[in-house]
């Protein structure tokens, strides 16, 4: 390396951004370019003038030397190219599509009812996902404390396959959110806890996607499972967990996800819940 940049490493002309925002830029960095159906060659000679090569008769990879000028940016999609000079003329030698930028999750919604939410950044969680009609009362109850969620998990050992479903609704039942999917992650480390864990992780990442929805307010949900273990690793301190512990993927993924904490450990009839308080965004 030292010998190939001697400089403290450092190219004389930098590369520049991997990711291209506009054909404007990923036509001005470059001086090489292929049509899309690889018949011609182009070279920017300058911000207005441009050189284009025909490809040479039963050649895949052969340009002609001679030229036709353009004043005119070429039409159509490009790909960037390299060449090289040979006897019979000029000679492609690799070419590249530009690559589209990656939206932001937050910036990709999915249809709740009546809502436009976020998509989940865990995908999984909701591989499955229904809603009542309308979800303005589910957050209104959020936003007073008065909803409740409820997860459940099934682990089936001869396929060594685990699942989770979870809900959101009211109180009375009359509005709900409800989803779930399969658990990633390999077949041996999969078992009835992981399943019951990634339940909580699907009413975690749901509230995730409501906050914008929630308005500027702490508000909080009480949340019920069957799994006390499970159900204690809601909101646990990410300094406290450590790569040993089982699960430790979906346990970091409920630490994680911003805005929920854990405010209390109280029974609900025969399950053990606790209350699930959501900040502010």
């Amino acid at each position: 390396m030292e010998f190939l940049f001697p400089n403290n490493l450092q190219l004389l002309q930098p590369l520049g951004d991997w990711i291209i925002k506009s054909d404007s830029e990923w036509t001005h960095n470059w001086d090489w370019f292929l049509s899309e159906d690889r018949e011609f060659l182009y070279f920017r000679l300058d911000a207005s003038t441009w050189h284009r090569f025909l490809r040479l008769p039963h050649a895949h990879r052969g340009y002609h030397e001679e030229f036709l000028v353009m004043h005119d940016h070429p039409i159509g999609f490009l790909y960037r190219a390299t060449v090289c000079s040979r006897e019979n003329g000029i000679h492609l030698l690799s070419a590249g599509h530009r690559m589209a930028p990656t939206l932001p999750a937050e910036d990709i919604q999915q249809l709740v009812g009546d809502r436009a939410i976020r998509k989940s950044k865990l995908p999984w969680t909701m591989s499955i996902l229904r809603s009542s009609p309308s979800i303005e009362d589910l957050l209104s109850s959020i936003r007073d404390g008065t909803g409740c969620a409820v997860s459940d998990g099934s682990y089936y050992p001869n396929e060594k396959v685990g699942a989770a479903a979870w809900i959101i609704r009211t109180l009375d039942g009359n509005e709900w959110i409800e989803g779930g999917g399969v658990l990633p992650g390999p077949a041996d480390d999969q078992n009835s806890y992981r399943s019951e864990l990634g339940g909580q992780v699907g009413i975690a990442a749901c509230l995730q996607c409501l906050q914008q929805e929630l308005g500027e307010q702490h508000t909080s949900l009480l949340t019920a499972c069957d799994n006390l273990g499970a159900l204690s690793k809601v909101g646990s301190p990410r300094e406290k967990t450590k790569p040993a512990l089982k699960s430790f993927d979906l346990i970091t993924a409920l630490c994680s996800i911003h805005g929920i904490i854990l405010q209390s450990l109280p029974n609900l009839n025969m399950l053990e819940a606790i209350r699930m308080t959501v900040l502010a965004p």
